[in-house]
Order: structure tokens, then C-alpha cells, then sequence
């Protein structure tokens, strides 16, 4: 999977003392006046369907990695 992958491209480069960057992000300039409402809207929309913000990997002794996340008090995923 994905994440798996970057997570070891990660550890490989971090052990050999080079930097990695964990994140990949774009941005842009849009023209006109920001609607705050609806950005704070798609922002918040886009971080609760995306769980890999509420979660953290634990990596094992054979270069796979376990997936934890958060739970609401109800023991469902968040």
C-alpha cells in the first residue's frame, strides 16, 4: 500500500541521515476575496474523511508498519 511504501522510503532515508519530506502539499494563488465560511467548511470536510490524520504507525521488526487510530468513546473510528 501507498503509505506503507513512503513510511519506508522514510526510515531508509532518515537511517541514512538524508532528509525526506513527509508530506506532499500544492498550493495556489486564486484571485478574488476568500470565503472563510466555506474553506473552513472543505478543509474540515476533506480532514474527517481522511482518516491517515487521526491515526499513527508503529513500525514492526520486519519493516512492516501497524496502523492505530483514534477511537471516539464508543470504540468506532473517529
Amino acid at each position: 500500500y501507498m503509505q506503507g511504501q513512503h513510511l519506508r522510503n522514510y526510515c531508509e532515508r532518515s537511517a541514512a541521515g538524508l532528509n525526506f519530506s513527509r508530506q506532499i502539499i500544492a498550493s495556489c494563488e486564486v484571485a478574488g476575496r476568500c470565503d472563510i465560511a466555506a474553506m473552513d467548511h472543505a478543509v474540515n470536510t476533506y480532514l474527517r474523511r481522511h482518516d491517515t490524520f487521526r491515526s499513527w504507525f508503529r513500525q514492526t521488526g520486519d519493516g512492516e508498519f501497524i496502523r492505530h487510530a483514534l477511537t471516539g468513546p464508543d470504540g468506532r473510528a473517529i
